[in-house]
């Protein structure tokens, strides 16, 4: 909503100046992100049921679309739960490693 408001700000002069090009660039933030928090509020929900993994998941995928958020919850489960069981992780990184 802040990105959002800051646009019209910018798009109508009013508090700074006026700039279209601005206002477009705050405008498409609000778009790009917009769907995402859709993400957001399933992961919350899922924490708040106790199912970690399927959390864990979700935030890693919004996390991998550049979401900051996301970003700050995946490393928040992964530390404080024991989110992935050992045999997950051994599989995790022979995988990456060919």
């Amino acid at each position: 909503m802040a990105a959002y408001n800051v646009a019209i700000m910018h798009f109508t002069g009013l508090g700074t100046y006026q700039s279209c090009s601005v206002a477009n660039t705050f405008i498409q933030h609000v778009a790009d992100v917009g769907y995402q928090t859709q993400g957001l509020k399933e992961a919350h929900q899922l924490v708040q049921q106790n199912r970690y993994l399927k959390a864990t998941l979700i935030y890693m995928e919004l996390a991998e679309m550049g979401l900051s958020t996301a970003m700050l919850n995946t490393g928040l489960l992964m530390d404080k739960y024991s989110v992935f069981d050992s045999e997950m992780t051994y599989f995790a990184v022979d995988v990456a490693h060919g």
